[in-house]
């Protein structure tokens, strides 16, 4: 099984790039995109449809028709505004491609018939290193690299920060300068100046300027090395890489990595350090929240309780109000009971002396009454006729009228302390 990096998904197969730099075409997979790696065996290669003779010629006459025409379609991609830099790559194919600020190829150039002779339309998307290393693969696959042995890369850099470009560049040249010798040449400009029409590539027009020399864009590159290597003046913008060279700056590169990484290392724990003080801060206030929180709840818990407390003491408080009223109604009711209970025995007793007295009177009467007449008839004998005065005799009650007159007084008695009570 192999492993590569996905570089393009077309239509009909996807684009592979290998550790060892080789382009390799395969079937479509699933829920894969461009910048991953994915794992392919034989049975995963893309071998195309198989075609007739006639229809080989119809197809061919289509290969060399789009391949006339991919300089100009490389020409109209991408946009000035969004050219982070320009790289050129001469080996003795010539071309060069902008990128854009995330280090992505947007539009390709190509200066000479040698660079229209390679399959270059699956450099737009490539990240420098990929397109680089997709170049000097496709330069090897049609044997310009048999008898090349130099080769010169150049940029030109629309922006303050290149270390992005040179970290690219520096990781192309370092896989290959076992094989090969590089010669690097950078520049800065604060205007972007693409020109689209323009006849030779960034690195040749460089070597014009620093060697004054007209025929930079007709010379080898063997010959360009040349013309740098005999300048007495040397310059910060041209590097040569050789092996020895490579790895020097190789080991610089990987102490800066080192150095930045510790740096952004110290960030992130000075971030993290901030990020718990806060994460601490903000414990520290729900823990004060909470406390103040059960404080409310044991305030309010204790009031409530109080108020029950006290709740209980009015209610016994008027239910012993209740029963001393209760005891007391209850005792007057008892007391005035006896009061009347006493009246009535004395009303009682009254009416039976009222009653005696009476009956006692009624005696008396009744034997005075009897007694009366004899009284009247003596002494009317006793006196002579002249002296007599008659007198209407009154009528003599019985003895049932004046019981009668008894039981009438005893009523009205009666009345009178039914009233009273």
């Amino acid at each position: 099984m192999k492993i590569g990096l996905v570089t393009k998904i077309d239509k009909d197969f996807m684009l592979i790039m290998t550790d060892t730099m080789t382009i390799e075409r395969i079937k479509i997979k699933d829920n894969i995109s461009v910048g991953q790696r994915v794992e392919y065996g034989v049975r995963d290669i893309y071998k195309g449809f198989r075609i007739s003779s006639a229809k080989k010629l119809v197809a061919l006459m289509v290969a060399v028709l789009v391949l006339l025409t991919s300089f100009v379609s490389f020409a109209s991609r991408g946009d000035e505004d969004n050219v982070y830099a320009s790289i050129s790559i001469d080996i003795n194919p010539s071309l060069e491609f902008d990128i854009n600020k995330d280090m992505i190829v947007t539009t390709v150039r190509t200066f000479n018939n040698d660079a229209d002779e390679l399959s270059l339309d699956e450099l737009v998307g490539l990240t420098i290193e990929e397109a680089l290393s997709y170049v000097l693969i496709e330069a090897q696959a049609k044997g310009y690299m048999d008898q090349a042995s130099k080769i010169l890369v150049a940029s030109t850099i629309y922006s303050n920060d290149e270390d992005k470009v040179q970290v690219q560049v520096d990781q192309f040249l370092s896989k290959h300068v076992d094989k090969y010798e590089f010669m690097y040449i950078s520049q800065q400009e604060t205007e972007k100046k693409v020109d689209k029409n323009k006849k030779q590539s960034i690195g040749r027009t460089y070597v014009e300027e620093l060697t004054d020399e007209e025929k930079a864009s007709e010379s080898t590159v063997e010959e360009l090395f040349v013309l740098i290597s005999t300048e007495e003046e040397e310059t910060d913008s041209v590097q040569s890489y050789q092996k020895e060279e490579v790895q020097d700056r190789t080991e610089e590169i990987t102490d800066k990595v080192e150095e930045i990484k510790e740096e952004v290392q110290d960030k992130v724990e000075e971030k993290q350090e901030e990020a718990q003080e806060k994460v601490e801060e903000a414990q520290d206030k729900a823990e004060e929240a909470q406390d103040k929180t059960e404080e409310i709840k044991d305030e309010v818990q204790d009031k409530v309780e109080e108020t029950q407390d006290e709740a209980q003491e009015k209610v016994e408080e008027a239910q012993d109000n209740a029963e001393e009223v209760k005891g007391e109604v209850q005792d007057k009711v008892e007391e005035t009971q006896d009061e009347a209970q006493v009246k009535s025995e004395e009303a009682q007793d009254k009416t039976e002396e009222v009653k005696g007295e009476v009956q006692d009177k009624g005696e008396e009467t009744q034997e005075e009454v009897q007694d009366k007449p004899q009284e009247v008839k003596e002494e009317v004998m006793n006196k002579a006729p002249e002296d007599i005065e008659v007198t209407p005799e009154k009528p003599v009650e019985n003895n049932e009228q004046s019981q009668e007159k008894v039981v009438k007084e005893e009523k009205v008695v009666n009345d009178q302390k039914s009233t009273k009570f």
